[in-house]
C-alpha cells in the first residue's frame, strides 16, 4: 500500500468520509457538504473539487472553536486538545472504600 496516500493531510470529500469512517467517526455526505456550504468547515475549492485539510474536519467535528452549537460554545477549546486521531486510552483508578 501507498503510504503517501493513505497519510494525506488534505483530502477530497469522498477520501475525508472514508477516513472518517475508519476513524468511526460517524459522518454523512450531507452533513459534511453542508458544513463547507456553511462556512463551518473551511475547505479549497479548485474547479467542483473540494479540498479539506484533516485537522480542519477534526477541529470541526470536535468543535474546538465552538463552530456550530451553543453547547460547545460554552466549552473552553483546550478541553479538546487531546481528540486528536490517536487518542490514547484512559486509565481506570481502583475505587477507594
Amino acid at each position: 500500500m501507498n503510504t503517501l496516500h493513505t497519510n494525506k493531510e488534505v483530502l477530497n470529500i469522498k477520501e475525508t468520509l472514508a477516513k472518517a469512517q475508519s476513524l468511526n467517526y460517524h459522518i454523512t455526505e450531507y452533513t459534511l457538504r453542508r458544513a463547507i456550504r456553511e462556512g463551518a468547515l473551511p475547505c479549497r475549492i479548485i474547479g467542483r473539487t473540494h479540498l479539506i485539510a484533516w485537522a480542519n474536519f477534526e477541529r470541526w467535528l470536535f468543535c474546538v472553536d465552538g463552530s456550530d452549537n451553543e453547547m460547545c460554545k460554552s466549552l473552553d477549546s483546550r478541553d479538546f486538545a487531546h481528540l486528536t486521531s490517536s487518542v490514547k486510552p484512559a486509565t481506570v483508578s481502583p475505587e477507594r472504600g
